[in-house]
C-alpha cells in the first residue's frame, strides 16, 4: 500500500521499534464485524440460529467478527437482527455506557453504528438524539434506526451552535465522534489515503476545537463525555484533550487498558487502539466527565390517545395496543419517547414511525412492523431464512401460502421482516420497493 511519507515519518516517530509491526498489518486483511441488535434478540439465541462463522469481540458483550463476506444479504440482515460494524468502532459507545435513564446526544452521527449500538444499551428507554449536520448522510442513519427498530430515537439535522442553545445542560451523556484526518481508515479505504493529501489536519483541529467549544454546553452539571477519532496524530487526539482540560471543570476516567489496548501519549488515562496491537483499525477514545452539580433534564410524559383508525388497527391485530405519546405530523403517526422541548432546532425524525392516515383507514408503516415482535401482533407468516419464500418475499414477489385474511406480520425465523395483506391463499407483498433485495 503506497501510504504518504509525512504519515509514515510521523507513526515512525510516535511507535519506534513497534513501527515495522504496525507497517505490517496494511498487508494484512481488514477486519469485519457485526453487532447483535439485542433490542430484538439476545446473543445467545442469535448464536443458536445465525449460519455465519464468529468469533467475539473482546471489548463488547454483543459484537463478532465475520468472515462471510455478504452479511448484508442475508435474511436475518433484513429482520433487523444484527448491524454491520467495524470492531474499533464499537469501542465508544462502550466507554459512554449509558443508562435506560439517561439523555444521550450522539452529535456527528450518521451513518449510526454507534446511534445504534447506544439505543439497544438503553434498551429503547430514555432519550437518544442523534444529529448530523450532513443532511445527506442522515437517510442511511434515519433508515438503519427503522432496521433496528428504535424507538427512543430523535434525529437532527443542525449545527452544533444551535444544539447549544436548545439543548443547553441537559444531556446526561455525550458522543462526539468527530470529523478527522481519518488516519486509522487508511487499509480500510482508499479514498482516506487520496483525501489525506489535501486535508488539512490544522483545518481539523479548528473544527474539533469548535464543535467542543459549543457542544459542551449541552453536558449536565455531572455530563460525560466520550471523545474519539478514527486517527493517530495527537494534535486531534491528546491535545484536544489537554485544551478541554484546560479550559473546562472536567477530570479524566481511565479506560482499561485490556485487549491490546495502549495508554495515551502522555495521558495514561486514554486509549489508543493500533492496528498491529489488536483485531481491528486505529482508533482514539477518551472520557471525561464534568464536576459540577447535576440537574434534572426535564424529560415529560405526555401520553396521548392513538388516533381511532390507529386504535381500531391495534385493537383488530395487536394482542395489546400500544399507548403512550402519539403525536400525528402531516397524517404521518409517531409513538414519541418521553420529550424536552426541542424548539428552535431542525428535527427530521421523531420516535417510532407507526403509518399514515388514510382517509378512513390506518396503512402501517415499515418502521412499525421492524419495531414490533412477533408475539405481539396475532396475524403471523414466518418463513425460515433459508427458504426460498423469504427469498421472494425480499424481492417484493407475489407468494402463494397459507395465511389468515387481512394484515400479516411477516417473519423470518420468528422475527418481523415488513407486512402483507393475505387472501384466497395469495400473500399482497407489502415490502418497500426501496428495500428490496439484490443479488448484484
Amino acid at each position: 500500500m503506497n501510504l504518504p511519507k509525512s504519515f509514515e515519518d510521523q507513526m515512525r516517530r510516535q511507535l519506534g521499534e513497534a513501527f515495522d509491526d504496525f507497517i505490517a498489518t496494511y498487508d494484512q486483511d481488514t477486519y469485519r464485524g457485526i453487532r447483535v441488535n439485542t433490542l430484538k434478540i439476545s446473543v445467545k439465541e442469535f448464536l443458536e440460529i445465525t449460519p455465519f462463522d464468529l468469533k467475539p469481540v473482546p471489548w463488547t458483550k454483543d459484537g463478532f467478527y465475520i468472515k462471510d463476506i455478504r452479511p448484508a444479504k442475508h435474511p436475518h440482515y433484513f429482520a433487523g437482527l444484527y448491524y454491520i460494524q467495524e470492531p474499533s468502532a464499537m469501542l465508544p459507545a462502550v466507554v459512554l455506557n449509558p443508562s435506560k435513564d439517561d439523555v444521550v446526544l450522539d452529535l456527528c452521527a450518521a451513518p449510526g453504528g454507534k446511534s445504534m449500538q447506544l439505543a439497544a444499551m438503553m434498551e429503547n428507554k430514555g432519550l437518544l438524539i442523534s444529529n448530523d449536520i450532513s443532511s445527506n448522510r442522515l437517510r442511511a442513519l434515519i433508515r438503519n434506526a427503522e432496521l433496528m427498530g428504535l424507538k427512543n430515537l430523535v434525529v437532527l439535522n443542525d449545527h452544533q451552535s444551535k444544539i447549544k442553545e436548545t439543548l443547553y445542560k441537559k444531556v446526561d451523556k455525550l458522543l462526539i465522534d468527530a470529523p478527522c484526518s481519518g488516519e486509522g481508515m487508511f487499509k480500510k479505504h482508499d479514498d482516506a489515503i487520496n483525501a489525506y493529501a489535501s486535508y488539512d489536519v490544522d483545518a481539523c483541529v479548528q473544527m474539533q476545537t469548535e464543535i467542543l467549544d459549543d457542544i459542551l454546553e449541552t453536558l449536565n452539571g455531572q455530563g460525560e463525555l466520550v471523545y474519539s477519532t478514527c486517527t493517530f496524530n495527537t494534535y486531534e487526539n491528546e491535545d484536544m484533550i489537554k485544551y478541554l482540560l484546560n479550559t473546562r471543570p472536567m477530570h479524566l476516567e481511565d479506560i482499561d487498558k485490556d485487549y491490546g489496548f495502549v495508554a495515551g501519549i502522555d495521558m495514561p488515562q486514554v486509549a489508543r487502539l493500533y492496528p498491529h496491537m489488536i483485531e481491528g483499525e486505529g482508533h482514539f477514545c477518551a472520557k471525561l466527565k464534568l464536576d459540577g452539580d447535576r440537574l434534572d433534564p426535564h424529560l415529560k410524559d405526555q401520553s396521548t390517545q392513538a388516533p381511532d383508525v390507529l386504535l381500531d388497527f391495534m385493537k383488530t391485530y395487536m394482542k395489546t395496543p400500544l399507548k403512550g405519546h402519539f403525536k400525528i405530523i402531516k397524517d404521518k403517526v409517531f409513538l414519541l419517547p418521553d420529550m424536552m422541548d426541542l424548539t428552535g432546532v431542525k428535527v427530521v425524525k421523531r420516535g417510532w414511525y407507526l403509518g399514515d392516515l388514510k382517509k378512513n383507514r390506518f396503512e402501517p408503516s415499515h418502521a412499525f412492523a421492524l419495531g414490533l415482535k412477533a408475539c405481539e401482533f396475532d396475524q403471523i407468516i414466518d418463513f425460515p431464512s433459508d427458504s426460498v419464500e423469504v427469498l421472494k418475499y425480499l424481492k417484493c414477489e407475489t407468494i402463494s401460502c397459507e395465511g389468515k385474511k387481512g394484515y400479516n406480520l411477516i417473519c423470518t425465523d420468528g422475527h418481523p421482516i415488513g407486512w402483507g395483506k393475505w387472501a384466497n391463499g395469495k400473500l399482497k407483498n407489502l415490502y418497500p420497493s426501496q428495500w428490496r433485495l439484490s443479488w448484484g
